[in-house]
């Protein structure tokens, strides 16, 4: 399944290659989460080594598995999951050869690392407008009562640098505003397993409940535990998760008074919301593409 993480990235114009290879590949999600185990060190280090120095600087050699292995000096078990998940990103296509015998070999698209980002972008494209479709079908049937206006009556916006994190997978579109709405907060990672039965999921419950069908309103921390029934830490983690993914923003009263700290829906409308998420990961896949033209240009 394809995936790419979406997300400022960030090294200096006089980072070294390696260090721009570090950064890249951490922002994009192929080095996993954060972790500064011995255990995560060590396959960041199977990672980069495997992006630099097999495909990076050699794209248009054809690797099996085993030279991989042999030529990093790493066990081969370690070389299948990178692989993969530049192969599910459409970094890397296979060439099978023409006997049985003969091992299938790894390479680069195009056997060029520039056009073979030209692939994943294409791919990143596709579910972007998966999720636009997927928008659009919510909001013709959701209330539109109390929206249009950019920012709620009495209320103005609180300047915070959110550190935008946004995840893109291939979603399927269903046409019906809750299963569609459903998917793709279990694709973009809002949602970690899907809806129970006989239990909402309490972060599409807030996404839907308090922002989306009333887009007229503010909300406190507290109401939204209130009404979702969860606790007050339970409701921040959804709340800070939206406000990575773009969807909501801070907000206070004009005037100094209650509330002192809210949320939002930005743009007061759906569409809008979307739209400036949508804004947010083009301009992140314009410092990817950029990323990678040095990445290239500095061998």
């Amino acid at each position: 399944m394809f995936r790419l993480r979406v997300s400022d990235l960030k090294y200096d114009v006089d980072d070294t290659l390696e260090g721009m290879t570090f950064e890249f590949l951490k922002t994009i999600g192929f080095l996993g989460l954060d972790n500064d185990s011995i255990s995560s060190r060590k396959r960041t280090e199977i990672g980069i080594n495997i992006f630099s120095k097999c495909f990076l600087t050699n794209p248009k050699k054809g690797w099996t598995t085993t030279e991989i292995a042999d030529e990093l000096g790493v066990s081969i078990h370690s070389v299948y999951g990178p692989v993969k998940w530049l192969r599910e990103l459409n970094f890397l296509t296979e060439d099978f050869p023409g006997r049985a015998e003969e091992p299938k070999r790894i390479r680069v698209w195009h056997y060029d690392v520039k056009k073979a980002w030209n692939s994943v972008e294409s791919q990143a494209k596709m579910c972007i407008e998966n999720y636009r479709e997927c928008i659009m079908n919510i909001s013709e049937v959701i209330s539109k009562e109390g929206a249009g206006a950019e920012m709620p009556a009495r209320m103005e916006m609180v300047e915070k640098d959110e550190k935008f994190d946004f995840t893109l997978r291939e979603m399927k579109v269903f046409s019906d505003p809750y299963n569609d709405l459903e998917e793709m907060m279990f694709s973009i990672g809002l949602v970690k397993q899907r809806r129970d039965a006989e239990e909402e999921n309490k972060s599409l419950r807030i996404l839907y409940d308090c922002f989306l069908m009333r887009t007229d309103r503010v909300w406190t921390a507290e109401q939204i535990a209130k009404w979702v029934e969860v606790t007050k830490p339970t409701a921040y983690r959804i709340i800070n998760r939206l406000l990575a993914l773009g969807f909501i923003g801070r907000c206070r009263a004009r005037d100094g008074g209650s509330p002192s700290s809210a949320f939002y829906l930005q743009g007061g409308n759906v569409e809008a919301s979307w739209s400036n998420v949508e804004k947010k990961i083009n301009l992140c896949l314009l410092q990817y593409r950029k990323a990678v033209d040095r990445l290239v240009d500095s061998l």
